[in-house]
């Protein structure tokens, strides 16, 4: 029965697009959105087709609830200051062909990011992938609460391979910020045994910490069993 209703379901969406979406139909129809109960439920869009669409979008009623916005390092100036970025849940940073964006332009004013962090209330994952950190979060407190603006409903952040040190990861750790993720990707950096003793001490009895990737470190033995200890499962290493 399920099955039937599910191909069911596709049929009509294929069938009447441009009926259910209404007068969104011709900007949303090319970025093929996902449905639930007649709604659309899913949207993910490269930052520059979001821009555009962004008032649409945020337009919608009830909003997506997934709303996936890619490769922001393309229009990260024009992202931050958009005043319609309120039904972003998701956001990819990386773009191949930004990555070596000029640094007389990088980053967006501190203002503007603070304001759009604001703006950002619904935003749940961030995925840093790729993006170089040489050490962004230095001057936070030693296991203090920094005074950045983080999204209240952020809960997952992917920082593979970001070139990130065990000082980078220890700035981090300085802000606050990890002790209040679900999720956090660490995978694929120089990190070893300095930054495995760290996130040990400080995060492992931190239960809101549910899952933590250190995959393809430089972390050792006694790394790896200090962080065993401290998280159990809910650390992956390998």
């Amino acid at each position: 029965m399920f099955v039937y209703l599910w191909k069911r379901q596709q049929e009509l969406i294929d069938d009447h697009l441009a009926e259910i979406l209404g007068p969104v139909a011709e900007p949303l129809a090319a970025h093929k959105p996902r449905f639930r109960r007649g709604f659309v439920d899913e949207l993910e869009l490269h930052v520059r087709d979001f821009l555009p669409l962004s008032e649409i979008i945020a337009g919608l009623q009830p909003l997506p609830s997934l709303v996936s916005v890619t490769k922001l390092l393309a229009l990260p100036f024009d992202f931050v200051r958009c005043p319609h970025i309120v039904p972003a849940t998701r956001l990819s940073i990386f773009d191949a062909d930004h990555i070596d964006f000029p640094p007389a332009a990088d980053p967006p004013p501190t203002a503007d990011v603070v304001a759009a962090s604001h703006r950002l209330h619904r935003l749940e994952a961030i995925s840093l992938e790729g993006i170089p950190l040489d050490d962004p979060f230095v001057g936070g407190p030693p296991d203090g609460e920094s005074d950045l603006p983080f999204p209240p409903k952020l809960a997952e952040i992917d920082f593979s391979y970001c070139q990130m040190t065990d000082d980078v990861v220890i700035s981090l750790l300085n802000t606050g910020l990890l002790r209040r993720l679900k999720r956090i990707v660490l995978g694929g950096n120089p990190l070893t045994d300095q930054a495995a003793m760290e996130l040990a001490d400080r995060l492992g009895p931190v239960r809101t910490v549910e899952y933590l990737n250190l995959r393809f470190t430089n972390i050792g033995s006694a790394g790896q069993a200090a962080l065993l200890a401290a998280f159990g499962s809910r650390v992956e290493l390998f």
